[in-house]
């Protein structure tokens, strides 16, 4: 008789750690995989949706199970188990009087020993290690439960929703993932080898196109080859040849006058290229410099053009966009051949950074966690932009900053723009600006 006391009481715990399993797994499963189950046939897995979609339901169903278990175990388990024990235990003469005590006590602290174990904390680990495939094998034996307790468990689901609305709750919607946690689980995969680096470089570089802004995407105006449309046609072929681009805008004297653009391999394959130039002309996309990354390119993807043309408030031309720039910002910088690469690493451990190189390109490359000094006030976006909010005028030569452990130095100018900077890294340095004389 008392071993099968112990094996109900073995049972119940039992039963009580499936309860606590199917309840930690299934609020811990991701509703996609579940839902690709689904679309496969498993039945299990959608009554599993079903139990998502009503979570007070389950819920409801595991607490009355586990309530239940700990009343049977509670009032059966300690008198069932203990009689032989305090039996044994007054075998004892100094122990015989606290017998029944200390009998009732060994048991109760075994049992809630291993329903701590076996009932609580090993499914619950179980449940985290594989929640979906755990979900799905306990579903349908969960939705039988469910359908055997219907009365306890509609009066227990509509109580708990009407103090839900009592307190205002059954307004809040539960949150999404946000892009923080997105990034913190691709930490832990590159940690675990499940995403490669490359891979997570690609997820992060889609976060930040998500927060760009068209004049950040762009070729400014200073560095953009374009054909004026009042220079002599041997200039205009003269510059359609030499040009490194092949889609250049063109303009009437200067860019703030544009017409459009042109495709100089198209012009350039005309037997009469200068006549036919003007009748060649294609009409860019026009888009205000604030305009999202995001809304951009769906634009253009709907209205089917590979060109922008970034303006200004007052519709000046501030530069150019193509489809191969919102590449760029996808996978990063890819180097061409008549296109030289924007930063490069010397021997000596230093970097040569073209003056138009994104601020999140030389974080990402130089590993710059905090933010650079002037960043949050988002007033520059490329690393001669840092160097002149740190100057605060404009450089020459040999004019060089100091700021988060590197030092920023212009080596080379084309007329007042920094063309190239060389960055070196630098160890307590504190924030330093430094003019030379002019040559």
């Amino acid at each position: 008789m008392w071993l099968i006391n112990l094996t109900i009481v073995v049972l119940l715990i039992l039963a009580n750690g499936l309860f606590a399993m199917t309840e930690l797994a299934l609020l811990s499963s991701k509703k996609q995989k579940l839902q690709q189950y689904a679309d496969d046939g498993k039945k299990s897995a959608q009554i599993a949706l079903d139990f998502l979609e009503r979570p007070t339901d389950l819920l409801s169903t595991v607490q009355v199970g586990i309530t239940l278990i700990g009343i049977i175990n509670g009032a059966f388990g300690g008198a069932a188990l203990s009689a032989p024990l305090i039996d044994w235990l007054g075998g004892f003469s100094w122990l015989a009087p606290y017998a029944s005590t200390v009998g009732y006590m060994i048991v109760v602290t075994i049992i809630t020993y291993l329903s701590l174990v076996i009932g609580e904390l090993v499914p619950k680990r179980i449940a985290l290690v594989s929640p979906e495939r755990v979900t799905m094998m306990l579903a349908q034996p969960m939705r039988f439960f469910s359908s055997l307790l219907k009365p306890f468990i509609f009066i227990l689901s509509k109580s708990t929703s009407s103090i839900f609305r009592l307190i205002g709750l059954d307004r809040l919607q539960m949150e999404d993932e946000t892009e923080d946690e997105v990034k913190q689980l691709l930490i832990r995969g590159l940690k675990e080898g499940t995403f490669a680096s490359s891979e997570a470089e690609q997820v992060s570089r889609v976060f930040a196109f998500h927060d760009q802004l068209a004049y950040e995407l762009m070729e400014p105006r200073t560095v953009t080859e374009w054909i004026d449309l009042t220079d002599s046609p041997e200039q205009i072929l003269a510059d359609l040849r030499t040009a490194k681009h092949r889609n250049l805008p063109v303009g009437h004297g200067d860019l703030d006058h544009f017409v459009g653009y042109i495709d100089a391999k198209e012009v350039l394959a005309s037997d009469h290229p200068i006549a036919v130039i003007e009748s060649l002309i294609h009409t860019p996309l026009i888009v205000p410099k604030q305009l999202q990354a995001t809304v951009l390119l769906e634009r253009m993807r709907k209205e089917t053009v590979s060109i922008a043309f970034v303006l200004d408030e007052y519709g000046g031309f501030l530069g150019m966009i193509t489809l191969f720039d919102i590449l760029e910002a996808f996978v990063g910088e890819i180097s061409t051949i008549e296109e030289e690469p924007e930063l490069v690493q010397r021997s000596d451990g230093s970097y040569l950074a073209d003056g138009l190189l994104h601020i999140d390109d030389l974080k990402r490359v130089l590993q710059i966690k905090p933010l650079l000094p002037g960043e949050e006030k988002n007033i520059y976006h490329t690393v001669a932009g840092l160097v002149l909010y740190l100057l605060g005028e404009f450089p020459v030569r040999g004019s060089h900053v100091v700021t988060n452990g590197y030092r920023f130095e212009v080596v080379d100018l084309d007329g007042r723009r920094i063309d190239q900077i060389l960055i070196e890294p630098v160890r307590d340095a504190p924030l330093e600006t430094s003019f030379p004389t002019s040559e």
